[in-house]
C-alpha cells in the first residue's frame, strides 16, 4: 500500500503541483473577498437595528456594522439612497450625542475611589482621561453644539479707500 501511494505521487509533476497550488491560492482569496464583503443584503429590520444602536451613542457605526453581520459601506450606500433613512441615521446620531454628554456628566460628578491613604491618584487621572477624551469626541463630532467658541471681535476702522490710493501711487511710481 505504501509503495502505492509513492507511485501516484512520482506520476505528478512539477506542473501539476503548480496548477494544484496555484486553484489554491485562487480559492483563498476568493474566500478572503467574500468574507470580507460581509452581507451585501441589507434589510430594512437591520436598517433599524444600526438606527437604534447609533441613538445609543455608545459604539461606532463601523462596530454596530460588524456586530449585525453588513459592511458599514453598504449602510452607508443606503444612507445616500434613502433620504427617509438619511434622517432618522441623523436624529439618532443627535440623540447618541446628547447621551454621551450626559455620560459626560455622570463621569464628571462621579464620587473618586477612597483606599485607606485617600483618594487612589491612578483613579482620578484615569477618569481625568475619560472626560477629556469624550469633550475631545463630542467636539469632533458636533462642533457647533460641543466644540469651543471662539469669540471675533473687530475694534476700529479700516480705511480701504486711502490704501488703494496708497498701492496706486506705489505702482505708478515704480512705472
Amino acid at each position: 500500500m505504501c509503495q502505492e501511494k509513492n507511485e501516484s505521487i512520482k506520476s505528478f509533476t512539477y506542473r501539476d503541483f503548480h496548477i494544484y497550488f496555484h486553484i489554491l491560492r485562487l480559492a483563498r482569496r476568493a474566500k478572503a473577498i467574500i468574507s470580507s464583503m460581509g452581507a451585501t443584503l441589507l434589510t430594512a429590520e437591520m436598517e433599524q437595528q444600526i438606527v437604534l444602536h447609533v441613538s445609543l451613542g455608545e459604539r461606532s457605526l463601523r462596530a454596530i456594522c460588524r456586530e449585525i453581520g453588513v459592511s458599514h459601506t453598504t449602510f452607508l450606500d443606503h444612507l445616500r439612497d434613502n433620504q427617509q433613512l438619511a434622517n432618522q441615521y441623523a436624529r439618532a446620531k443627535e440623540t447618541g450625542d446628547g447621551l454621551a454628554f450626559d455620560h459626560l456628566r455622570e463621569l464628571q460628578t462621579m464620587e473618586p475611589e477612597r483606599t485607606r491613604f485617600g483618594v487612589d491618584p491612578g483613579w482620578v487621572a484615569w477618569k481625568r482621561q475619560q472626560i477629556d477624551t469624550l469633550k475631545w469626541e463630542l467636539s469632533k463630532r458636533n462642533p457647533k453644539r460641543y466644540g469651543e467658541r471662539m469669540a471675533v471681535e473687530h475694534s476700529g476702522e479700516i480705511d480701504l479707500a486711502g490704501r488703494l490710493a496708497a498701492a496706486e501711487k506705489r505702482i505708478s511710481s515704480k512705472e
